[in-house]
């Protein structure tokens, strides 16, 4: 997979964050659990596809990726 996809799907998932604007809390921190699911396993993609050299646990490295992307693109206060 090119680097154009992941950014694609970056920006669709970016995309989405102004229709989740009227949830209930529940909703809220499922919609926020299943976002960072999904982040954390796009780290885990994007190591495997482009070959990312990582230092220590892929776990680890998967999990530091989700946290940075979630920070890049959502607003503090959804982040």
């Amino acid at each position: 997979m090119q680097i154009k996809h992941y950014f694609l799907i970056l920006a669709a998932l970016h995309a989405t964050n102004a229709i989740a604007q009227d949830m209930s809390a529940k909703e809220a921190l499922v919609d926020a659990n299943i976002r960072s699911i999904f982040y954390h396993e796009l780290g885990h993609a994007v190591i495997s596809e482009m070959n990312v050299p990582i230092f220590g646990q892929e776990e680890d490295a998967a999990d530091v990726m989700s946290v940075l992307l979630i920070d890049a693109l959502y607003e503090e206060e959804a982040a």
